[in-house]
């Protein structure tokens, strides 16, 4: 994981561990567009019971990352503790990470590419709102 937070229901910083180091200056203005329609989605989630994990693309200090989003919850008591403090786990998207992939299921020559590369032999990453990320090739 290369990067757990945790958010107050007013989205203020609870606690913040990147690369297993603990950070205090982690703020929503760390994460590029789409964080809040995540949050939105997992706060919604528990309002049904059991909380529902949210999961997307995000930007975390200019990197992709791929984000799952959750309230916290209770397991025991199969309700939530506080409704509105969400936990956000990242696992970054880069080279090493592709590289894995691409040996586990035997593709070649994975990367990311810039979000304006159109061309029709790559796969677009698309972020929460649906802004083009990157491209995988």
């Amino acid at each position: 994981m290369a990067a757990t937070v945790v958010l107050s229901g007013s989205n203020e910083l609870i606690y913040a561990a990147v690369e297993g180091e603990d950070r205090i200056d982690i703020s929503t203005a760390n994460f590029g567009r789409g964080l809040e329609t995540l949050l939105s989605q997992a706060r919604l989630s528990s309002g049904f019971g059991k909380p529902t994990p949210k999961t997307g693309f995000l930007l975390l200090d200019g990197t992709i990352h791929l984000a799952a989003t959750s309230v916290l919850s209770n397991h025991e008591l199969e309700q939530s503790i506080d409704n509105s403090a969400v936990l956000i786990m990242l696992r970054r998207i880069d080279e090493e990470f592709l590289g894995g992939l691409a040996t586990d299921f035997e593709l070649n020559d994975m990367r990311l590419h810039s979000p304006q590369n159109d061309s029709r032999a790559l796969l677009p990453i698309m972020g929460i709102t649906g802004t083009k990320l990157a491209t995988l090739a």
